[in-house]
């Protein structure tokens, strides 16, 4: 019995011992709790990292928590910063990878945005001129109320996205920029050489045409009656993807792919492969 108390007793400190640890470790909230957003574009990812203080009924204006006319960094305690993996523009104007922190100049009608080389500034300090990147004006638009400042990506295309700063019903957009991918153009006689009729195993027709300089296939079964547009790959060989004014999109089941089978300097058939699928091969008519 004299065990089996001492054994219960051990037990309770230990559960009591790990208990008070865990809520050591724990840090309690702060004020402006720490978020951070990204968006990869062609490859290229940029990601935000803030402080994100909350409006709590205050007149974000009126009571001056955003600094009309003045240097201010959306956020709360170190600057916010942007990093990005690659060269990119902001706006039109070119940077290299890097990180960089944000800061505003807010107005009526238009705001001053600043990226500075100065990524580790205190909010109430000001960056070193010297270290500014870029400077710019957008026009501020009006959204729905945001209790906490936020940003977001709400429009991403191609190698194209743009960054919201949000609080309050302040809203403030920033076009973001990587070079495109390079795909390669296809000849009008490559073009006319992959254009035809095929026949799956299956008896179904599959038909590539040319559609104002991309290729264009419809008929394959697992696009369920759906065309796609086709992406050189390498030679002869494409991915399934989209294109839209000259620009790609994007790339669908990257692990996919289709090439002509040539046969002296004509096709002859189409193989299709990829994660999952088995190997096949629609014959031209």
């Amino acid at each position: 019995m004299q065990q089996l108390r001492t054994t219960i007793a051990v037990a309770l400190f230990c559960s009591f011992f790990a208990s008070t640890t865990l809520a050591n470790a724990q840090e309690p909230p702060r004020m402006s709790q720490h978020g951070t957003v990204s968006q990869t574009i062609t490859g290229t990812t940029i990601t935000v990292e803030y402080d994100r203080p909350t409006a709590r009924g205050r007149d974000l204006k009126g009571q001056d928590i955003i600094h009309f006319g003045r240097f201010w960094t959306p956020g709360a305690n170190w600057a916010t910063t942007v990093e990005v993996d690659g060269s990119f523009k902001v706006e039109g104007h070119e940077l290299g990878a890097g990180k960089y922190s944000i800061w505003m100049i807010p107005g009526d009608d238009e705001w001053t945005v600043v990226f500075s080389e100065d990524d580790r500034v205190f909010h109430t300090r000001t960056p070193d001129q010297n270290k500014e990147a870029a400077r710019f004006t957008v026009a501020s638009v009006e959204g729905p109320e945001m209790d906490a400042l936020t940003f977001y990506f709400p429009e991403v295309t191609g190698h194209r996205t743009t960054l919201n700063f949000h609080w309050g019903h302040f809203v403030v957009p920033i076009r973001f920029e990587v070079s495109p991918w390079p795909m390669a153009a296809l000849t009008d006689e490559d073009l006319a050489r992959y254009v035809g009729s095929y026949t799956d195993p299956r008896g179904n027709a599959v038909t590539v045409t040319n559609v104002g300089g991309v290729l264009e296939i419809s008929g394959l079964s697992f696009l369920g009656g759906d065309s796609s547009q086709l992406i050189p790959k390498g030679h002869h060989t494409f991915n399934f993807g989209n294109v839209i004014d000259g620009e790609l999109r994007g790339i669908w089941l990257p692990r996919f792919e289709l090439a002509f089978v040539m046969e002296n300097g004509d096709v002859s058939a189409i193989e299709m492969w990829g994660s999952g699928i088995l190997r096949q091969t629609i014959p031209r008519n």
